[in-house]
């Protein structure tokens, strides 16, 4: 299943011990502020993952069909970044 939203609480609440694996994703509009500093990135996995620690999270999309040519594209491979070093951190990096 696919979340592309993170700010979907209702549907991370009911997916609690469903056993089903998710991939969730970080908005567009958030990649500028993930990547920019390492401690949004931590916060953005302790809110949206951590918080949720009986949800089967498979995956985490960063970004969504961000044009390559786009604002956005700069913001992707640090965002990459630092989402994985927060998950990593969080000791969720299996």
């Amino acid at each position: 299943m696919r979340i592309y939203d993170s700010n979907n609480q209702a549907a991370l609440e009911d997916l609690r011990g469903s056993n089903i694996e998710l991939m969730i994703g970080i908005p567009n509009d958030a990649l500028q502020n993930i990547a920019s500093n390492q401690t949004n990135a931590n916060s953005w996995v302790q809110n949206n993952i951590r918080n949720y620690g009986n949800v089967r999270f498979r995956y985490v999309a960063v970004g969504n069909e961000v044009n390559p040519a786009g604002s956005t594209a700069q913001f992707v491979l640090p965002a990459m970044r630092n989402i994985l070093n927060a998950i990593s951190a969080a000791g969720l990096g299996n």
